[in-house]
């Protein structure tokens, strides 16, 4: 499985899932972000299979130096696709991971699981 990101490019090491029935684990560590600066969604792309529509995963994720204005993930989200948006729940509401909250040290070891 060779995941990819929307919008530049990035290295991920180790991408692996499993598969039980309908629930998929998924983990990639994720660093080298060659875009550091738009404020394009940062998606995690081809997925190993498509989620079911409108739905938010169970997330574990660690990650270092993310801009101290978005705080922390605390989920992700998938609308049916074989994409996931990472987002955390400050301020009052959900906001999305944004390229221009990363850094050229950011990096994320993550780990969620979700139904296809």
């Amino acid at each position: 499985w060779t995941p990819g990101i929307y919008s530049g490019t990035a290295t991920f090491a180790d991408p692996n899932y499993t598969k039980i029935g309908r629930v998929v684990i998924v983990n990639f560590t994720v660093y080298g972000f060659s875009d550091t600066s738009t404020g394009n969604a940062f998606e995690v792309t081809a997925l190993p299979f498509s989620g079911v529509a409108d739905r938010a995963t169970s997330m574990g994720t660690l990650a270092q130096y993310i801009s101290s204005s978005f705080g922390y993930i605390t989920g992700g989200y998938m609308s049916g696709n074989t994409t996931l948006r990472l987002y955390n729940t400050g301020g009052g509401g959900f906001r999305f991971l944004k390229h221009s909250d990363l850094g050229g040290s950011t990096s994320m070891y993550v780990q969620f699981i979700y139904y296809v």
